[in-house]
């Protein structure tokens, strides 16, 4: 098989960080910074910055949340705006999420998310939903949409056995 395919020699690089400030014990504000680069033998390297805020508040039965971005890539900049709510239930949890991202074509696409738990005697069993705007390494944008299903089982103290299912779609 010598020589039928062509070897690509590639490195990413991802830095960030983030800061978490309490307003007070109920509500917290965090601002996050990742630089990336992604460098492929034979081309220029591409970089990208993406500065975050997030906004999150503690409720009777979960907490609320929000965030903003703006990623700035060779190709243009990509905004996003997310608002979700997380509830703990008796025996799990529920949570979702409704944004919308601006990709670097201008294009407005929505996203969001439902994530449930539920916990069983020995695990649990979790189902979850997820529609949002992603980019591969050369910044080609696409929407994804993924389905999982999960369950968990503990079969001892030290050992368990988990069970996934999952399927997705990409439409660039």
């Amino acid at each position: 098989y010598s020589g039928t395919t062509t070897e690509v020699d590639n490195r990413t690089t991802n830095i960030g960080g983030t800061l978490r400030f309490a307003l007070d014990p109920a509500t917290d504000v965090t601002a996050g910074l990742r630089w990336s680069r992604y460098d492929e033998t034979g081309d220029d390297p591409r970089d990208t910055l993406r500065p975050e805020l997030g906004f999150r508040r503690d409720l009777p039965a979960g907490f609320a949340l929000a965030s903003v971005f703006a990623e700035d890539t060779e190709d243009g900049t990509r905004t996003g705006l997310t608002f979700g709510r997380t509830w703990d239930l008796p025996d799990g949890s529920l949570a979702f999420s409704l944004g919308a991202t601006r990709g670097v074509t201008g294009d407005l696409s929505p996203t969001g998310s439902l994530d449930w738990q539920k916990d069983l005697p020995r695990g649990s069993l979790s189902a979850s939903l997820r529609h949002e705007l992603t980019s591969d390494s050369d910044d080609e944008e696409s929407l994804l949409t993924v389905v999982n299903l999960g369950l968990s089982h503990a079969i001892s103290p030290l050992s368990s056995v988990s069970f996934g299912l999952q399927a997705s779609e990409s439409e660039e």
